[in-house]
């Protein structure tokens, strides 16, 4: 993050202008001209919609996520079939040249 000549970080300050914001609606909705009913009224619909955009955004991350990990999971899947196919012939032929080698050393030993 870059820091601002004052030394706050863009995230402190674009945070502290949200949290100022929202003081600012709560202290209006509750000090503006109207009955205590509609006010708590108001504010229940508020935070409802709040509730409903969280609750929307929480499944979309959620939903990312998952395909982003179900596609690792893949990668990692396809990467692994790809290294074993190239290693196991490799280990074979190291496997046949080993077992070939063991009786020619063990007769040239005698």
């Amino acid at each position: 993050m870059s820091k601002c000549e004052s030394g706050f970080s863009s995230r402190t300050v674009i945070l502290s202008v949200l949290v100022g914001a929202i003081a600012g609606v709560g202290a209006m909705l509750l000090l503006a001209p109207k009955t205590r009913r509609e006010s708590s009224a108001r504010i229940r619909g508020l935070s409802r919609d709040l509730s409903e955009r969280a609750s929307a955004s929480y499944d979309t991350a959620r939903r990312g996520v998952s395909s982003t990990v179900s596609r690792g999971l893949d990668f990692v899947d396809d990467t692994r079939s790809a290294i074993s196919s190239a290693v196991a012939p490799t280990a074979r032929v190291d496997h046949q040249s080993s077992a070939q080698a063991a009786p020619e050393a063990a007769h040239a030993a005698m």
